[in-house]
């Protein structure tokens, strides 16, 4: 099985691409909600109704305590997992998460969002990193 954790607080503007992006990759997400005043759990139950999602137990989000969180939940699931934040897209050959079995080195992609697109709302009819190509590769 592979599984998704990530924390969220108020993602409603992102979440919806970003869940569309990794349910095709992951069989099983696990979603730490940081009482989330916004959409994002209702997008998160109608987009991906089988993935769980749970009220952090941090009353504030710490990085240290949150990190503690999510090993918490990572050493509960078999098969290969990883953590992200809702602002990190994996890119991955799904192939390739069939066949390792240990760790392994994934290239990320910064993305930028330039001033005069600040206020460009992304379309939920077309990828993300389709609509937003500035960028920087890191790794190889």
């Amino acid at each position: 099985m592979k599984t998704v954790l990530c924390h969220f607080y108020n993602e409603e503007y992102l979440l919806p691409h970003w869940l569309k992006h990794h349910r095709e990759i992951f069989d099983h997400g696990i979603l730490i909600n940081y009482d989330s005043t916004d959409l994002s759990e209702e997008i998160i139950r109608e987009m991906c109704p089988s993935w769980s999602v749970v009220k952090s137990r941090n009353p504030e989000f710490e990085a240290v305590k949150c990190d503690i969180e999510v090993q918490d939940y990572e050493i509960l699931v078999d098969g290969w997992r990883i953590a992200l934040n809702v602002t990190e897209f994996l890119m991955i050959d799904e192939e390739e998460l069939k066949t390792r079995k240990d760790d392994l080195f994934i290239s990320s992609c910064m993305m930028i969002c330039p001033e005069e697109m600040k206020d460009v709302d992304p379309s939920s009819k077309k990828l993300l990193i389709d609509q937003f190509t500035h960028g920087i590769v890191t790794g190889k």
